[in-house]
């Protein structure tokens, strides 16, 4: 019987903690996704568009540069990780707070 009980509380306390170290790496897994995602886009989209642009219309790329410049991308890093956070933050308390 006692052997029968401790196995079900090892069970539980297992799978909660199990569930809870996979939310926390999936959601680490999409967070890096996203912002080797939005890094990709920067040095292989943004970067050539505005200097192939320059050549023709300067006055535009000049525009352009001044909306994505390099700090541009840091703010939109740390958008991306505080976004993920309150995410992390709102999947534990909507739904691994059942399992408690």
């Amino acid at each position: 019987m006692w052997a029968t009980l401790i196995g079900y509380f090892g069970f539980e306390n297992t799978s909660k903690i199990g569930m809870r170290v996979w939310a926390v790496t999936t959601l680490t897994a999409m967070v890096a996704a996203l912002w080797a995602a939005g890094q990709v886009c920067a040095n292989v989209v943004c970067g050539p568009v505005i200097q192939s642009i320059s050549q023709s219309h300067p006055m535009f790329a000049v525009g352009l540069s001044l909306g994505f410049n390099p700090v541009t991308y840091t703010l939109a890093s740390v958008y991306c990780s505080v976004w993920a956070a309150c995410a992390l933050y709102t999947y534990k308390k909507t739904i691994l707070d059942k399992l408690v």
